[in-house]
């Protein structure tokens, strides 16, 4: 007796612990199928469909069709509800970077959510911005199909979420360059602008020198100027690593343009070091054209050491025609004019001076011009001869 009740009780208990454990079964399952296939974290794809890759509307619309279901302590939902700032638009960007790092549908579909165009286009390139800085082959290939409106500031974006891999960047940039010929200066330039920034400057070489879509001298150039305003030494020395003499004269121009922004005196120093001959006097130039900008007297100084020479005519033209030297001392304008030893450069020079001296007091001018001792019979003619053709209205 005592062991059938023993028995009885047992089976009770295990009656009772399987239904206990069906009907939690059927609870876990029940709330995972009423989870909605588009939740906020669903696992993230890298790639699009061949239909998202052919079709702009497809790949767009699969991206911003997501429900997205915030939770309450979601900190989405406290943008959402804040009014809206610089500060806070500035807060979402960053975190909507960070989610689309990991799931860029969300993202995505968070971005499609602004009603107001401008902040959504730019949630969305923060986006691509976060997709791109751990899957930029799958964020590249949604940016391409984009309309050509938004493409360039997409693949811009694109390239700033993937610049944490220069060199990846720039693989991809080739490839965006190739699919997408018609934008692929701005692509080009975008990618510059980008790696520029992270001092990436041996990538954007290899770059612009590999390039085949024809656009490898101007890249050189702009990718140049940028190198040589932060580290002149290094872009010198890279010089000599392109590959033709057409390169490499591309990228000379753009080195001493961007030098001369950042240090006229050391560009003008190190163009004395050069042989004579054209990058000499482009080199010098582009010295004296931005240090009589920003100071002429010593500029001035400068150059008067050395005698006239052809290989310093362009640096007399830019000193002589320095509207603030015509301003404050028309007698040294018109000694360093006359300086000059290429006779075409020389007239169009005193040229310029007149035009210049007729703006700002003719009868001064015309006094100048007659009372300069040892002026030339040509080059008084040359004056007083754009003095006169200067028109009324330009008096």
């Amino acid at each position: 007796m005592s062991g059938l009740f023993t028995h009885r009780r047992w089976s009770t208990l295990t009656l009772f612990s399987v239904g206990v454990a069906f009907c939690l079964l059927g609870y876990l399952a029940g709330s995972q199928s009423s989870t909605p296939a588009s939740a906020v974290n669903k696992k993230p794809t890298t790639t699009l469909s061949a239909d998202s890759r052919t079709n702009p509307r497809a790949a767009t619309d699969s991206l911003k069709s997501e429900i997205i279901v915030l939770a309450p302590a979601d900190p989405w939902r406290q943008f959402s509800a804040a009014p809206h700032t610089s500060l806070l638009e500035n807060k979402m960007l960053v975190a909507l970077e960070e989610i689309a790092a990991t799931d860029h549908r969300r993202a995505f579909a968070l971005a499609a959510t602004e009603t107001n165009w401008r902040r959504r286009t730019l949630l969305r390139n923060a986006a691509l911005r976060g997709w791109a800085s751990t899957d930029p082959n799958a964020a590249a290939q949604f940016a391409l199909t984009l309309p050509e409106v938004e493409r360039r500031e997409a693949v811009t974006a694109l390239f700033s979420g993937a610049s944490n891999n220069p060199t990846i960047a720039a693989t991809l940039a080739a490839a965006i360059c190739a699919q997408d010929p018609a934008l692929a200066e701005d692509h080009g330039r975008a990618l510059i602008d980008t790696l520029a920034e992270v001092g990436a400057y041996s990538v954007l070489t290899q770059f612009a020198a590999n390039d085949t879509s024809g656009h490898s001298a101007d890249w050189l150039h702009v990718a140049f100027g940028k190198w040589a305003e932060r580290e002149p030494a290094a872009a010198l020395q890279a010089l000599d690593s392109l590959p033709t003499p057409t390169a490499r004269q591309a990228a000379f121009q753009g080195l001493v343009l961007g030098w001369s922004m950042a240090d006229p005196h050391e560009l003008a120093t190190y163009a004395v070091s050069l042989p004579a001959g054209e990058n000499r006097s482009l080199a010098m130039q582009q010295a004296l054209t931005q240090w009589m900008t920003h100071d002429p007297d010593a500029a001035t100084q400068w150059v008067m050491r050395f005698d006239p020479g052809t290989e310093f005519d362009l640096s007399a033209a830019t000193v002589a025609t320095s509207p603030k030297l015509i301003a404050q001392q028309p007698a040294i304008a018109l000694g360093w004019a006359q300086s000059i030893l290429e006779p075409a450069l020389r007239e169009s020079t005193l040229t310029t001076l007149a035009h210049e001296w007729a703006g700002q007091n003719r009868a001064a001018a015309q006094r100048l011009i007659t009372e300069t001792v040892g002026l030339s019979p040509e080059d008084r003619n040359t004056l007083f001869a754009g003095l006169n053709s200067t028109a009324p209205s330009d008096r």
